[in-house]
């Protein structure tokens, strides 16, 4: 009796075990029936037929099913894309490459305008003798170089940005090339400038300083290379080719190298500047 009562007690404890195996995994189907249940009714709140398409859509980065129909129909391939159409200000993929593109053509148009347009700018300021003339130079320069570095930098990034199609932006192989080449010729004209604006600066410095000087006495030419901050062969040149644009503003000893002003008449830098702009341009003066 004894044996069969151990044989009950052991299919007794099975039969529990089993039972209770048998009850956890009734919780868990009911619990992933729920979860199925919550899931589906959470798709069709946004829209999605299936839960799969939920989690394919939402992996995609679209939040409902509108929000992938609306992006859909203008164009664009994913959510990336259209975010990034959307910085450039585009609305449908369409525009977005043509304003790739267009960005692309203009950058090209340009660098062929500066082929003529730098060369010119550059012998141009080789004759510049006003300061308020070579600002103003070197204020559309800098506006040149400024439209070329945004456009160059902008045209250079669309290789890296993973969420275009590449093969819809016609950018052309020699690009790099054309770039280089209007770099350097920006960085020639940038020179040019950066030395005609000294020697202008210290052309006019001198002029302004002898309108400080009274008339009939005598500077001597240290004294205006000192105070001027110039070499005493600039001053010197300088002060030569005042008095042989405009004699009656004063006289240059070369021997006794003293300056000696004339008149209170106030000595005119346009005037005097326009005179040795002219003598530049025909060979004669101080380019003789």
């Amino acid at each position: 009796m004894a044996f069969f009562d151990d044989i009950n007690n052991i299919m007794y404890v099975v039969l529990g075990v089993i039972g209770l195996i048998v009850i956890i995994l009734l919780i868990f189907a009911l619990k992933g029936t729920f979860s199925d249940v919550k899931l589906k009714r959470k798709a069709k709140s946004l829209g999605f037929r299936t839960i799969k398409e939920m989690h394919s859509r939402q992996s995609e980065g679209f939040e409902s099913k509108p929000e992938f129909d609306n992006i859909s129909s203008l164009g664009f391939t994913d959510k990336q894309e259209f975010l990034f159409g959307e910085k450039l200000g585009t609305r449908t993929q369409e525009e977005m490459y043509k304003k790739l593109n267009q960005t692309v053509k203009d950058l090209l148009d340009l660098m062929e305008d500066y082929k003529i347009d730098l060369p010119k700018l550059d012998n141009e300021v080789t004759l510049v003798l006003s300061l308020d003339k070579m600002t103003e130079i070197s204020e559309e320069f800098t506006q040149k170089q400024t439209i070329f570095n945004k456009l160059r930098e902008e045209v250079n990034s669309y290789p890296k940005e993973k969420v275009i199609d590449q093969s819809k932006i016609n950018i052309p192989k020699e690009i790099k090339d054309l770039q280089n080449e209007t770099a350097a010729k920006l960085y020639s004209v940038k020179n040019t400038l950066d030395v005609r604006m000294e020697y202008v600066t210290e052309r006019t410095s001198i002029v302004e300083l002898l309108n400080q000087f009274r008339p009939n006495v005598p500077v001597n030419l240290n004294r205006v290379g000192e105070i001027s901050k110039l070499s005493l062969k600039d001053v010197e040149s300088f002060l030569k080719d005042i008095v042989e644009v405009n004699p009656e503003i004063g006289e240059y000893l070369e021997l006794e190298q003293v300056f000696i002003r004339k008149t209170d008449t106030e000595i005119q830098i346009d005037e005097l500047l326009n005179q040795f702009q002219k003598w530049e341009v025909e060979g004669e003066g101080k380019k003789k």
